[in-house]
């Protein structure tokens, strides 16, 4: 057996080494098949398990890993895994991990992502449009994972001159020049002066070709992907329909979700408590009204559709995980710090709370013994979002994903925990 060169924290290319114990594995599918298919996916180790500066290979074609948390004593915690690899239609084909020692090899660039020609557009109607080409590639917001496999930035831009209505992107380039772009629009700041809500048709446009059209209200700070369907992300030419799962019994055993005994038996029931397509705001499982008594399947230490997805090992589970954390943005939560675009560092507004007046969506809102608060909401109002009933969100979807949107997802839902 040979095994093909990995590595945590900082990528390197593929070289065949000798293979030393197996530390974890994660599964690879796809109803299509083909060669050298992209693929990404977030992975959680064991404390311990790969220890600090030793790095992994595997026993598939070239991957590598982006290290992007670790634990107390230096060990990987977590990562973003990315690469290629040949699969067979309807064939799921375990990836093994272990430790070794990798090569190094060129990083993609921003020169690369370039020089694959894509384009890309947001529009909002009479508000504007966001759009990006040639030397926009060059300066992105944010450089989330760079590696000689997959590198993947972040990219924002103001909407026309609306103060708060912003186009994102966050874009990955994987070795052979293959472009997956998430787009996502939002409307909320912490501080800037007349949040409301954005009423339009909403497009966007990849490579010349429009990928989505829909009109929707935007209330204030809420934020959506434009994304209708099944599919989760575009793809700048053919989608490679490779789609990369961690394990789920390792998963539970990393201690960063909950270890569950029971388990989902049949696709039936996992389609009854799960969505499997996303439409802009969508409520899918979450409350009609958040905070209200008795059962709800949002509440617990993980939503029910976050335990469906670890207890059952139907393909459809993995869709309500995704689905859910895009729909999490339906709620006005996400207060954006203006000053740095990202969410709010709690030590930079020890004084700041939420308005309470106006259209704020958000349930219980406290006060500031400074009177300090956060621009008065108008327009419509988003959907209830109740802190003693608020399910988690963002989490494990960013946990199988390690999607920057993800991410923040999470971040946002703390930082209005705090604003109260």
């Amino acid at each position: 057996m040979i095994a093909v060169t990995l590595v945590t924290s900082n990528p390197f290319s593929v070289r065949v080494r000798p293979r030393g114990a197996p530390v974890a594995s994660f599964q690879l599918s796809s109803p299509t098949g083909g060669t050298n298919l992209p693929y990404s996916l977030g992975h959680a180790f064991k404390q311990g398990a790969v220890p600090a500066n030793v790095q992994l290979i595997a026993d598939i074609g070239a991957l590598q890993v982006s290290g992007k948390n670790w634990w107390p004593d230096g060990s990987l915690k977590f990562a973003v895994v990315a690469g290629r690899a040949d699969l067979v239609a309807n064939a799921a084909r375990t990836v093994t991990l272990s430790l070794g020692t990798p090569l190094a090899s060129p990083n993609l660039t921003t020169a690369d992502l370039r020089a694959s020609g894509v384009t890309a557009a947001t529009s909002a109607d009479a508000f504007g449009t966001a759009s990006w080409a040639g030397a926009d590639w060059d300066a992105p917001f944010h450089s989330w994972i760079s590696g000689p496999q997959m590198s993947s930035w972040v990219y924002r831009k103001p909407i026309g001159s609306d103060a708060h209505l912003v186009a994102w992107l966050e874009v990955r380039l994987f070795l052979g020049g293959a472009v997956e772009v998430l787009p996502w629009v939002e409307n909320g700041y912490l501080n800037v002066a007349g949040p409301t809500n954005k009423n339009a048709q909403y497009a966007f446009t990849l490579g010349a070709t429009e990928r989505f059209r829909a009109s929707f209200d935007l209330a204030n700070h809420c934020r959506t992907v434009l994304i209708a369907g099944a599919r989760f992300s575009y793809w700048l030419g053919a989608d490679p329909q490779a789609l990369a799962t961690p394990g789920k019994a390792y998963l539970q055993a990393t201690h960063l979700v909950p270890a569950y005994g029971a388990s989902v038996p049949d696709t039936a029931n996992v389609l009854a408590t799960t969505s499997q397509t996303y439409t802009p705001l969508q409520q899918g499982k979450f409350s009609a009204a958040m905070g209200m008594t008795g059962f709800a399947p949002a509440i617990g230490l993980l939503p029910e559709w976050d335990v469906v997805y670890l207890t059952s090992n139907a393909a459809a589970a993995y869709a309500g995980v995704i689905t859910h954390g895009y729909g999490a943005g339906r709620y006005g939560i996400h207060f954006r710090d203006e000053k740095t675009q990202r969410p709010l560092l709690f030590s930079s507004y020890p004084n700041l709370a939420v308005n309470s007046g106006g259209s704020n969506g958000i349930a219980d809102v406290g006060g500031s013994s400074k009177n300090i608060v956060t621009p008065l909401s108008q327009g419509t109002v988003p959907p209830t979002w109740d802190t003693p009933h608020h399910p988690s969100i963002g989490f494990m979807a960013y946990l199988v994903t390690g999607r920057f949107y993800f991410m923040e997802e999470a971040q946002f839902s703390a930082t209005v925990g705090f604003l109260k």
